[in-house]
Protein backbone atom coordinates (compact mmCIF):
# COMPACT_ATOMS: atom_id res chain seq x y z
CA UNK A 1 0.00 0.00 0.00
CA UNK A 2 1.26 2.97 -1.30
CA UNK A 3 1.15 6.27 1.22
CA UNK A 4 0.01 9.75 -0.15
CA UNK A 5 1.65 12.89 0.84
CA UNK A 6 -1.09 15.85 1.59
CA UNK A 7 0.18 17.48 -2.05
CA UNK A 8 -0.50 14.01 -3.96
CA UNK A 9 -3.79 14.11 -2.19
CA UNK A 10 -4.73 17.87 -3.54
CA UNK A 11 -3.62 17.06 -6.95
CA UNK A 12 -5.78 13.71 -6.80
CA UNK A 13 -8.73 15.50 -5.86
CA UNK A 14 -8.43 18.88 -8.12
CA UNK A 15 -8.03 16.52 -11.24
CA UNK A 16 -11.61 14.83 -9.76
CA UNK A 17 -12.68 17.86 -9.46
CA UNK A 18 -12.19 19.04 -12.72
CA UNK A 19 -13.79 16.30 -14.15
CA UNK A 20 -16.80 16.08 -12.22
CA UNK A 21 -17.47 20.26 -13.07
CA UNK A 22 -16.72 19.94 -16.70
CA UNK A 23 -18.90 16.94 -17.00
CA UNK A 24 -21.39 19.15 -14.99
CA UNK A 25 -21.34 22.08 -17.29
CA UNK A 26 -21.32 20.04 -20.23
CA UNK A 27 -24.59 18.51 -19.27
CA UNK A 28 -26.28 21.97 -18.04
CA UNK A 29 -25.20 23.32 -21.29
CA UNK A 30 -27.18 19.93 -22.79
CA UNK A 31 -30.28 20.90 -20.64
CA UNK A 32 -30.01 24.94 -21.61
CA UNK A 33 -29.98 23.83 -25.14
CA UNK A 34 -33.03 21.09 -24.91
CA UNK A 35 -34.95 23.75 -23.03
CA UNK A 36 -34.46 26.52 -25.26
CA UNK A 37 -35.33 24.08 -28.47
CA UNK A 38 -38.54 23.49 -26.90
CA UNK A 39 -39.13 26.53 -25.56
CA UNK A 40 -38.76 27.88 -29.60
CA UNK A 41 -40.76 25.10 -30.37
CA UNK A 42 -43.61 25.96 -28.24
CA UNK A 43 -43.05 29.68 -29.29
CA UNK A 44 -43.27 28.62 -32.95
CA UNK A 45 -46.12 26.39 -32.35
CA UNK A 46 -47.88 29.50 -30.85
CA UNK A 47 -46.98 32.04 -33.83
CA UNK A 48 -44.34 33.73 -31.77
CA UNK A 49 -40.88 33.67 -33.90
CA UNK A 50 -37.66 34.36 -31.90
CA UNK A 51 -34.74 35.79 -32.89
CA UNK A 52 -30.66 33.98 -33.10
CA UNK A 53 -29.54 36.86 -30.26
CA UNK A 54 -32.91 36.71 -28.29
CA UNK A 55 -33.29 34.69 -25.35
CA UNK A 56 -36.69 32.65 -24.96
CA UNK A 57 -38.28 35.33 -22.21
CA UNK A 58 -37.01 38.60 -24.41
CA UNK A 59 -39.11 36.83 -27.00
CA UNK A 60 -42.39 36.54 -24.99
CA UNK A 61 -42.05 39.71 -23.28
CA UNK A 62 -41.10 41.23 -27.18
CA UNK A 63 -44.43 39.51 -27.66
CA UNK A 64 -46.44 40.75 -24.78
CA UNK A 65 -45.90 44.28 -25.87
CA UNK A 66 -46.83 43.82 -29.35
CA UNK A 67 -50.17 42.05 -28.29
CA UNK A 68 -50.81 45.03 -25.61
CA UNK A 69 -49.84 47.42 -28.41
CA UNK A 70 -52.72 45.83 -30.30
CA UNK A 71 -55.17 45.63 -27.81
CA UNK A 72 -54.94 49.23 -27.26
CA UNK A 73 -54.83 50.12 -30.87
CA UNK A 74 -58.64 48.23 -31.10
CA UNK A 75 -60.08 49.70 -27.92
CA UNK A 76 -58.51 53.23 -28.08
CA UNK A 77 -61.55 54.31 -30.70
CA UNK A 78 -63.98 52.69 -28.42
CA UNK A 79 -62.47 54.55 -25.33
CA UNK A 80 -62.27 57.68 -26.99
CA UNK A 81 -66.12 57.41 -28.36
CA UNK A 82 -67.35 56.12 -24.59
CA UNK A 83 -65.08 59.21 -22.68
CA UNK A 84 -66.60 61.21 -25.57
CA UNK A 85 -70.14 60.34 -24.33
CA UNK A 86 -69.61 60.11 -20.29
CA UNK A 87 -68.48 63.77 -20.74
CA UNK A 88 -71.95 65.52 -21.27
CA UNK A 89 -73.56 63.43 -18.70
CA UNK A 90 -70.87 64.19 -16.12
CA UNK A 91 -71.77 68.12 -17.29
CA UNK A 92 -75.42 67.46 -16.55
CA UNK A 93 -74.97 65.29 -13.52
CA UNK A 94 -72.90 68.65 -11.92
CA UNK A 95 -75.08 71.02 -13.19
CA UNK A 96 -77.85 68.57 -11.50
CA UNK A 97 -75.91 68.68 -8.14
CA UNK A 98 -75.23 72.27 -8.55
CA UNK A 99 -79.16 72.83 -8.91
CA UNK A 100 -80.17 70.62 -6.21
CA UNK A 101 -77.51 72.45 -3.83
CA UNK A 102 -79.25 75.62 -4.13
CA UNK A 103 -82.50 74.47 -3.77
CA UNK A 104 -81.73 72.84 -0.16
CA UNK A 105 -79.71 76.31 0.47
CA UNK A 106 -83.50 78.38 -0.50
CA UNK A 107 -85.74 75.77 1.35
CA UNK A 108 -83.26 75.89 4.56
CA UNK A 109 -83.27 79.98 4.60
CA UNK A 110 -86.64 80.18 3.20
CA UNK A 111 -87.65 77.93 6.19
CA UNK A 112 -85.89 80.03 8.99
CA UNK A 113 -86.89 83.05 7.69
CA UNK A 114 -90.38 81.66 7.88
CA UNK A 115 -89.67 80.60 11.65
CA UNK A 116 -88.58 84.36 12.55
CA UNK A 117 -91.68 85.95 10.82
CA UNK A 118 -90.52 87.70 7.80
CA UNK A 119 -92.75 89.67 5.56
CA UNK A 120 -91.52 88.20 2.43
CA UNK A 121 -88.86 85.30 2.89
CA UNK A 122 -87.50 85.82 -0.52
CA UNK A 123 -86.16 88.86 0.21
CA UNK A 124 -84.31 87.05 3.25
CA UNK A 125 -82.65 84.43 1.03
CA UNK A 126 -81.57 87.14 -1.48
CA UNK A 127 -79.92 88.63 1.14
CA UNK A 128 -78.03 85.35 3.31
CA UNK A 129 -77.82 83.55 -0.06
CA UNK A 130 -74.69 84.90 -1.41
CA UNK A 131 -72.56 84.02 2.02
CA UNK A 132 -74.43 80.24 2.13
CA UNK A 133 -72.87 77.58 0.94
CA UNK A 134 -73.95 73.41 1.74
CA UNK A 135 -71.64 71.50 4.10
CA UNK A 136 -72.84 67.69 4.38
CA UNK A 137 -76.46 67.81 5.25
CA UNK A 138 -76.85 71.63 6.88
CA UNK A 139 -77.20 75.13 5.02
CA UNK A 140 -73.95 77.21 6.71
CA UNK A 141 -73.57 80.85 6.59
CA UNK A 142 -70.35 82.16 5.70
CA UNK A 143 -68.89 85.59 6.19
CA UNK A 144 -72.21 87.09 6.96
CA UNK A 145 -70.50 87.94 10.28
CA UNK A 146 -66.60 87.83 10.77
CA UNK A 147 -64.61 84.27 10.69
CA UNK A 148 -68.60 83.28 12.05
CA UNK A 149 -69.73 80.29 10.62
CA UNK A 150 -73.93 79.93 11.28
CA UNK A 151 -76.47 77.68 10.62
CA UNK A 152 -79.16 79.17 8.24
CA UNK A 153 -81.55 79.67 11.04
CA UNK A 154 -79.10 81.77 13.62
CA UNK A 155 -77.99 83.45 10.48
CA UNK A 156 -81.93 84.83 9.95
CA UNK A 157 -81.67 85.03 13.69
CA UNK A 158 -78.70 87.63 13.79
CA UNK A 159 -80.75 89.54 10.99
CA UNK A 160 -83.98 89.64 12.91
CA UNK A 161 -81.99 90.88 16.03
CA UNK A 162 -80.13 93.45 13.84
CA UNK A 163 -81.53 97.12 13.53
CA UNK A 164 -80.79 97.54 10.14
CA UNK A 165 -82.32 94.66 9.25
CA UNK A 166 -85.80 95.36 11.48
CA UNK A 167 -88.21 95.83 8.26
CA UNK A 168 -87.62 92.54 7.11
CA UNK A 169 -89.84 90.95 9.98
CA UNK A 170 -93.12 91.18 11.58
CA UNK A 171 -92.27 91.13 14.80
CA UNK A 172 -89.53 93.29 15.43
CA UNK A 173 -90.05 97.09 16.55
CA UNK A 174 -88.20 100.12 14.40
CA UNK A 175 -85.46 101.40 16.02
CA UNK A 176 -86.64 104.31 18.09
CA UNK A 177 -86.23 108.35 16.65
CA UNK A 178 -83.81 110.17 18.97
CA UNK A 179 -81.92 107.53 20.86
Amino acid sequence: MRTFTQTELDEVLAAEREKHESAIAAKQAELETTRRQAAVAVLQERGISIGDEETVDQAIERHRAERHAAIDADYAPKLAEITNSVEPLRAEASTAKNELTDCYIDRDLRQAATAMHAFDPDQVVAHLKPFAKRMGAETIVRDFAPSVLQSASEAVAMLHDSPATWNLFTDTKPPEAGR
